[in-house]
């Protein structure tokens, strides 16, 4: 009886230890779960009409700014040219400052700052700023 009583105690406790290491971590009581994996210093974030996740980078790489498709996975790179500090990114919807659906971001550097809209069709268009003196 005692043997049989002693199995049972460490089967629960088993059981109990596996489910600690299989349970999800939370914040504050709410499941965190891992959107996408393997981004490369990321800063900034935007999402798009459908759902895309625009994600701006550091600047320690030339890079192009990250998609990520709606409900998380796989890292795309949205545009077709690396651009330096691209950390801070903005959909634009309308059309305010590029065509509507562009992803815009903006160069941090001092002597030749700049805002780059990523158009929905590839192509980078440069918008420079100019400095008040």
């Amino acid at each position: 009886m005692k043997k049989e009583a002693v199995f049972i105690m460490v089967l629960i406790c088993g059981v109990v230890v596996s489910g600690l290491a299989l349970a999800q971590p939370t914040v504050n009581g709410i499941p965190v779960e891992t959107y996408a994996q393997g981004l490369d210093i990321p800063e900034k974030l935007t999402f798009g009409d459908n759902g895309d996740l625009f994600v701006g980078h550091g600047p320690q790489i030339p890079a192009e700014i990250y998609r990520i498709p709606a409900g998380g996975g796989t890292i795309l790179a949205y545009g077709n040219e690396a651009l330096l500090d691209a950390d801070a990114v903005l959909y634009d919807r309308h059309g305010y400052i590029a065509d509507p659906g562009s992803v815009l971001t903006e160069r941090g550097v001092i002597t030749s700052p700049y805002i780059a809209a990523n158009l929905p069709a590839g192509v980078l268009l440069e918008l420079s700023m100019e400095m008040a003196t």
